[in-house]
């Protein structure tokens, strides 16, 4: 089966379109990998109620209270 050349001619215009239909779906879910990593690994902005910091610093405290209270014992 011999081809003509308009038929090679339509076939190589086809496998064009086809190539350009796949490179911007490529690019599209390059862009949606993109944005997907930076959505998830991306900083955020957390809030925090006001008296959540005096958790911290009352477990500070009360370390620093006991070790304040041993006492050691030396013998010798």
């Amino acid at each position: 089966m011999t081809k003509t050349i308009e038929q090679l001619a339509r076939e190589i215009n086809d496998l064009k379109m086809v190539v350009i239909a796949k490179d911007r779906e490529i690019l599209y879910l390059e862009q949606q990998v993109a944005f997907f990593k930076a959505t998830k690994y991306s900083p955020k902005s957390e809030s925090m109620h006001p008296g959540q910091r005096e958790l911290f610093n009352e477990a500070e405290r009360d370390a620093t209270e006991t070790a304040e209270e041993v006492e050691f014992e030396v013998s010798g």
